[in-house]
C-alpha cells in the first residue's frame, strides 16, 4: 500500500530528524528525514546549499514504490525558511509546514554560528540573505553576557535589522508564489529570531494567494523556539538553553513546560492539516 510521502528538514544543527520521521512513520506517511549538512556525505556547514538537491530528493521520494505520487514538506527552524523557499520556487508538494520559520532568507553558518555567508543556491547563483545591522550596545552586551557564561538572546539583532525595510527586501521569501496549504507554528517568546512577527508575515503575503482559505497559523504566547514535536525528541521541545559553537549558551525562549505544551497542541492539529490535505490529492 503506498502512502503521503514527507521530506522532513531539520534545523540550524544539522543532521536528520530521526525521532520526528518515525512518530510520522507511525501515522502511516512514508517519511524522508533528508539531511542538507553537518553530517557525512553533506557539507559540513550551511554554506551555498543547492536547492536542486532538495528537488532530487523530492523527485525520487515521488516515484519511491512506498508513496502515493504526493509528497509535503515539514521544516524546522531553519528547515522552516527552507520549505516556505522550496514552496516558492518550486511547484512540486501538496502541503507545506513550516515551525518557527523565518520569512527571510538568512545568512549560512559556520560550525552552527550565523556567518556572513550564502546558506542557499539556485541554478548555480547564491540567493540572497538578511545581513545583519548591529548596534554597538547589542555587540557589548553578546559579549558580557558569553564572558559571563550567561544564556545569549539574539533577538534584538532581528529586531535592529528588520527596522531596515528596503535593505532585507531583496531577501524576502516570496511566499505568495506558494499555491498549496501552508502551516506555521510559531511562539511569541522565541529568541532566536521573531518566528511569530515572520509568520504574520507569512500569513499577509499569503493572502494574496487562491489557497488562502486552507493555511492555518498557530501561535503559543508563552512557548519559545522548541515547540513542534513532541514526544521527547532530542532537544524538543524541552531545551531552553543550549550550547551552540562549543562556545556560547543561547537561549531560546518560552519554558520547558510552555513549550512542551505548545507541542503536545500541535500534533494533533499538524495531523489533521495533512489528513484533510492529502485526502484532497488523492
Amino acid at each position: 500500500m503506498s502512502h503521503h510521502g514527507i521530506i522532513l528538514l531539520g534545523g540550524s544543527d544539522g543532521g536528520v530528524q530521526e525521532h520526528a520521521a518515525a512518530l510520522l512513520a507511525s501515522k502511516g506517511y512514508s517519511v524522508l528525514a533528508l539531511a542538507y549538512f553537518g553530517v557525512e556525505g553533506v557539507p559540513r556547514d550551511l554554506e551555498e546549499i543547492p536547492l536542486e538537491y532538495f528537488q532530487g530528493a523530492t523527485s525520487w521520494l515521488k516515484e519511491h514504490p512506498s508513496t502515493n505520487g504526493g509528497v509535503s514538506l515539514i521544516g524546522y527552524s531553519r528547515g522552516g525558511e527552507l520549505a516556505l523557499l522550496l514552496g516558492a520556487v518550486f511547484n512540486d508538494y501538496q502541503t507545506i509546514i513550516a515551525g518557527a520559520p523565518s520569512s527571510y532568507v538568512t545568512s549560512g553558518l559556520k560550525n552552527t554560528i550565523f556567518a556572513p555567508i550564502p546558506a542557499w543556491t539556485y541554478k548555480e547563483q547564491s540567493l540572497p540573505y538578511m545581513k545583519f545591522v548591529y548596534r554597538p550596545s547589542t555587540i557589548f552586551s553578546i559579549w558580557k553576557n558569553w564572558l559571563l557564561k550567561r544564556p545569549v538572546s539574539f533577538l534584538s539583532i532581528w529586531d535592529h535589522t528588520l527596522k531596515n525595510e528596503e535593505k532585507i527586501a531583496s531577501s524576502r521569501i516570496p511566499v505568495e508564489m506558494i499555491n498549496v496549504p501552508v502551516m506555521t507554528v510559531s511562539g511569541d517568546d522565541d529568541q532566536l529570531w521573531p518566528s511569530t512577527y515572520y509568520s504574520r508575515e507569512i500569513a499577509k503575503n499569503l493572502a494574496v494567494s487562491e489557497t488562502v482559505d486552507n493555511n492555518q497559523h498557530l501561535y503559543f504566547e508563552e512557548a519559545g523556539h522548541f515547540l513542534t514535536f513532541p514526544y521527547s525528541l532530542p532537544n524538543m521541545p524541552a531545551n531552553v538553553h543550549m550550547q551552540v559553537g562549543g562556545r556560547m549558551t543561547m537561549t531560546f525562549g518560552g519554558s520547558k513546560a510552555a513549550n512542551a505544551k505548545a507541542a503536545k497542541e500541535t500534533w494533533p492539529k499538524l495531523l489533521a492539516f495533512f489528513t484533510f490535505r492529502t485526502l484532497h490529492f488523492l
